[in-house]
């Protein structure tokens, strides 16, 4: 099968807490729902019978720092039903999105596959009012404070996504179909938490993550400083509560490694497309080289020209049908490495492609590049 492929380069010291806690620790002791009858799963909007019928449905998670945890589920099942992988996307509050909607359901029929939407990650506002970053934030001083692992909002959120997973599966089996595995996606923080669930979770067989270009995060945060002289004003809930204000800190860096997917590189040997934008203000436009050489297994980078902190929905679209390919056909991820050199007066770019000739061709190279005079791109354009 022929696809077309269109290429865009771009010790604790006495201290309580304790070094080398793994998020899977706290996942071990979970005795999470695992059918919709123990999640209190109930129809908040009934299936239709279209080319590719929805419902949209709410179930109880679990209970967390006095919070009873509750999302929504929005479940896209096509008529053309085939793939036995589901793609499962983490997003925040819930609200349909007609657009975001007919992305999916593209998803879903040109896949044959099971697409569904979770909601409420995080369930929000909490512990008076914080929303977002200034609740991961939140979460994240009390940590400090307490040395209490189960403060971490990234830990409920990666609850939510593994219950998901189980009511997802077991609606599928009620409907007399098995689920085999899964494809996450998600972005930003919803992003971070795919890839903590796919570390903790084998039924994770592929990601894409979405914006969230911050793996080896201690390094990201020094390169930070040594890039732009400061952190980015977009991580400012972190830098105002004191989170990053002595990273060699033992409960900092314990709380760094307890978050931080590449602490968990060695459970990631699934097939990976990261999407970040070319100009995303939370990261240095080479972020990547900090984390991407350390992932095992298949792996690529998809960049959206000027997009920010974004991603375009047709590339988005290709990455996700690129890892439904890889899973159900075989359909191999292409591999490609840049590298360059530089002399007094210019400066060699080199491109190597390693694709299989029976999965791709190739229908067009575009060369996109920016200028600044600093080392700072979060204002720059992109062209080609």
């Amino acid at each position: 099968m022929k696809r077309m492929l269109c290429l865009l380069f771009i010790f604790s010291f006495g201290l309580s807490v304790i070094l080398g806690v793994s998020i899977m620790n706290y996942l071990a002791r979970d005795e999470l729902p695992k059918t919709l009858e123990e999640a209190d799963f109930e129809v908040v909007i009934p299936p239709g019978s279209e080319s590719s019928s929805f419902g949209v449905f709410s179930f109880k998670a679990f209970n967390w720092k006095g919070v009873s945890w509750k999302n929504h589920l929005l479940i896209i099942k096509p008529d053309n039903l085939r793939s036995k992988h589901a793609l499962l996307f983490i997003t925040g509050d819930y609200k349909i999105d007609n657009r975001l909607f007919e992305f999916f359901n593209t998803i879903a029929i040109q896949n044959g596959a099971y697409v569904a939407i979770l909601y409420d990650i995080p369930n929000q506002p909490l512990f008076n009012g914080y929303r977002e970053d200034w609740l991961i934030a939140y979460t994240f001083s009390k940590f400090l404070e307490t040395d209490d692992y189960e403060w971490p909002l990234l830990l409920p959120m990666v609850r939510s996504t593994i219950t998901a997973m189980n009511m997802l599966t077991d609606y599928a089996k009620k409907e007399g179909f098995e689920i085999e595995g899964f494809i996450l996606s998600g972005a930003s923080k919803r992003g971070w938490t795919t890839w903590l669930t796919a570390a903790c979770d084998s039924r994770v067989n592929a990601i894409a993550p979405i914006v969230f270009d911050n793996l080896n995060i201690k390094e990201q945060m020094k390169h930070q400083l040594e890039f732009w002289g400061a952190y980015s004003e977009s991580i400012a809930e972190y830098v105002n509560t004191g989170i990053l204000s002595d990273l060699e800190d033992p409960r900092r860096i314990a709380l760094l490694q307890y978050i931080d997917p590449y602490a968990y590189r060695e459970e990631l040997n699934i097939p990976k497309l990261i999407i970040v934008g070319t100009n995303d203000p939370y990261w240095p436009v080479d972020a990547a080289t900090l984390y991407f050489d350390g992932l095992p297994g298949e792996k690529g980078m998809v960049y959206a020209p000027n997009m920010g902190h974004g991603a375009e929905i047709p590339r988005t679209v290709q990455a996700i049908g690129a890892l439904f390919a890889n899973l159900d056909e075989g359909v191999s991820l292409p591999e490609i490495l840049a590298t360059y050199s530089t002399t007094a007066s210019e400066t060699e770019i080199h491109i190597d492609i390693s694709i299989k000739p029976k999965d791709w061709k190739i229908s067009e190279v575009r060369l996109f590049f920016a200028n600044s005079q600093i080392r700072d791109f979060r204002n720059a354009r992109f062209d080609y």
